[in-house]
């Protein structure tokens, strides 16, 4: 079996057993087909929540909290970093429930300066958005975060879940061989 393989079937085992139930983080009639979800590749996902129209729509125009997060220098994925860390370091299942809300919108900071935002049609154009925030720790202490996103109306399998996570950790590899998923090593 190659690294490549031996790394696929690691992933699988880390997330096949994971709750994907999606968690919107303020449930409102007014939600969009656009989801946000944060995923471990060690752990597993995290959160997953749908946007209102109106966090949509301050995410595409950078109004709102978007523009306090911008005015304030707040790179989008150091917000992302530190909510991810706050969650995993949180054992309380309701105290991580509260960060919800903050989570989100780390997510949707971290979404709107990645390529892969950019890349996105309009919504209304496409059956609906999936971003997904992949990360993991390196050996050298080094948090990756790598985005991807797929197009559906509905919440996608499990499968491409891991497919696409695979072949975010594939990609970096390419680049940065030595930045695997530290937990990776055992």
């Amino acid at each position: 079996m190659d690294l490549a393989e031996a790394m696929r079937k690691k992933l699988e085992a880390s997330l096949a057993g994971s709750d994907w139930t999606l968690w919107q983080a303020a449930p409102d009639p007014s939600s969009v087909r656009f989801w946000l979800y944060s995923m471990s590749l060690v752990r597993g996902p995290r959160i997953g929540c749908q946007l209102t129209s109106e966090a949509y729509r301050d995410m595409s125009n950078g109004t709102g909290v978007f523009k306090e997060i911008d005015d304030a220098g707040i790179p989008g994925n150091q917000l992302l970093a530190s909510v991810v860390g706050q969650f995993d370091a949180e054992k309380d299942v309701l105290k991580r429930r509260e960060l919800g809300d903050y989570f989100a919108t780390a997510l949707a900071a971290y979404a709107r300066i990645t390529k892969t935002w950019s890349l996105i049609p309009p919504l209304s154009s496409i059956p609906g958005v999936h971003f997904i925030a992949v990360d993991w720790v390196t050996p050298a202490g080094r948090v990756i975060i790598r985005p991807m996103a797929f197009f559906d109306d509905g919440i996608p399998d499990t499968s491409v879940f891991i497919e696409g996570a695979h072949r975010q950790l594939e990609m970096h590899l390419a680049n940065y061989p030595n930045e695997w998923p530290v937990e990776f090593d055992s």
